[in-house]
């Protein structure tokens, strides 16, 4: 009877091809003689996914390939094992890996660990950098990183904190890897970033937490969210909450690509906003992109999430007045017919002042009136209410007025402020249907 170290070597190349990785392992291990001609192969392992957790006493690793492979390593040398199976498993593979993930077991915060540093050596040994397509890893600082990625080629990185706290991590050597260049996605956790967002604009998909941000960020963030082929904007919302103005600068080209794709701005500024001397282009931006923009001096307290709950704009204008009075204002259309004649809910936005709330404002009051049924609905926002819970909000996002569907409705401003200085204000009104038309822009 033969045995298998007879075979010719295409023979028993081709039992190689045809056994998964678990096997090939096994047979490594039965005599020198098939270790060697497997080293000297290299079969491919063909795994899909390769899942490490490095503990203080334990590393556990998991492999998917056609089946799942699991081993823990703790024995007296078991970081030695370890080590000795991922080069083999690495050099054997061929295909790009579809996720690699490498995490700690951290409970104590004096664990120690085997260093990246120790896989940085096997990686550094393939012919090629190794390719996967998600890549995830638990570091502790800036160091970790530059062991393992400058010899992966990934299109997503995935990056956390193994202690759960927003520790301050260091980039900048690793933006400067071609790796990070040329990844597509990146997504940190648990780390505070001090590096500039110029070093994130390759990516199309990002999530990170900045130490700080300027407005010059916010604007250099927009222009890369319009410049983008990955995703449609057209019709797109930009949420901004800011507590710094920007520096000067001209706004027009940006407000002309906003324009141009529909894209509104969101925006909710601090009442003690800092930084620039430019304190009117966000509130610009906003007014005439036919989005929105309030004052609160205190942006956690201003339930500003309401703004969501929906997204099609049917109403949009921006009064100036002064003192006490009455203005007509444009009618209100929802342009959808009514086959029941029945009113709908729409959500209304209103904005009192172009800056942070002063004394002068007193109250604003709506009223919608449908001559066909002789009804008025009435959205009032006065100093002392309830909807002015904090005197520092310039704001109401709560009012859901009923409108009948079809037809105008006749639009009234009352206004009471207590000097005869000019106040800009802002009303929008927006209901759930996604096939209105654009609303036109006032210029």
């Amino acid at each position: 009877m033969s045995s298998l170290t007879s075979l010719p070597d295409i023979a028993l190349t081709n039992i190689l091809e045809h056994l998964d990785f678990k096997s090939i392992l096994t047979l490594r291990h039965t005599c020198h003689d098939l270790r060697n001609f497997i080293d000297d192969v290299k079969p491919n392992s063909n795994v899909r996914s390769i899942h490490i957790s490095i503990g203080t006493e334990s590393i556990n690793l998991v492999l998917y390939a056609e089946t799942r492979f699991s081993k823990t390593y703790k024995e007296d040398n078991f970081s030695e094992q370890f080590l000795t199976n991922l080069m083999i498993i690495l050099s054997f593979q061929r295909a790009p890996l579809e996720y690699m993930e490498v995490s700690y077991d951290y409970r104590h915060p004096t664990d120690q660990f085997i260093s990246l540093e120790e896989i940085s050596k096997i990686l550094k040994c393939r012919p090629r950098s190794l390719s996967v397509n998600h890549f995830r890893l638990e570091i502790f600082n800036q160091e970790d990183v530059m062991f393992v990625l400058p010899f992966i080629t990934t299109e997503k990185i995935n990056i956390s904190n193994p202690k759960r706290k927003h520790d301050v991590l260091e980039l900048n050597n690793v933006v400067e890897l071609d790796q990070w260049k040329q990844a597509k996605e990146i997504d940190i956790r648990n780390f505070t970033i001090v590096e500039s967002l110029n070093h994130f604009l390759n990516f199309d998909d990002i999530f990170v937490q900045v130490e700080t941000i300027s407005l010059e960020d916010v604007v250099m963030m927009k222009n890369k969210f319009l410049e983008n082929t990955v995703s449609p904007v057209c019709g797109s919302v930009i949420f901004i909450l800011a507590k710094r103005y920007p520096d000067t600068s001209d706004s027009s080209l940006l407000l002309t690509r906003l324009r141009d794709q529909h894209v509104s701005l969101q925006t909710f500024v601090s009442s003690d906003a800092t930084g620039g001397s430019d304190k009117q282009s966000l509130y610009d931006l906003s007014v005439k992109t036919n989005g929105f923009c309030g004052f609160a001096e205190n942006l956690t307290d201003a339930d500003v999430t309401t703004i969501f709950m929906t997204n099609y704009l049917f109403y949009a204008v921006n009064p100036t007045v002064a003192g006490v009075g009455t203005v007509e204002l444009p009618a209100a259309l929802l342009d959808e017919p009514d086959l029941f004649n029945q009113g709908v809910w729409v959500f209304m936005e209103i904005n009192v002042q172009s800056h942070p709330l002063d004394d002068s404002f007193q109250s604003v009051q709506i009223l919608m009136y449908d001559q066909k049924i002789n009804h008025t609905e009435v959205v009032t926002f006065e100093r002392g209410t309830w909807k002015l819970r904090k005197p520092y909000h310039t704001f109401s996002l709560g009012n859901m007025p009923t409108i009948r569907l079809g037809r105008n409705q006749r639009m009234t401003l009352n206004y009471n402020y207590t000097n005869s200085i000019k106040q800009n204000l802002q009303i929008r009104m927006y209901h759930g249907y996604d096939n209105l038309p654009w609303y036109p822009y006032s210029n």
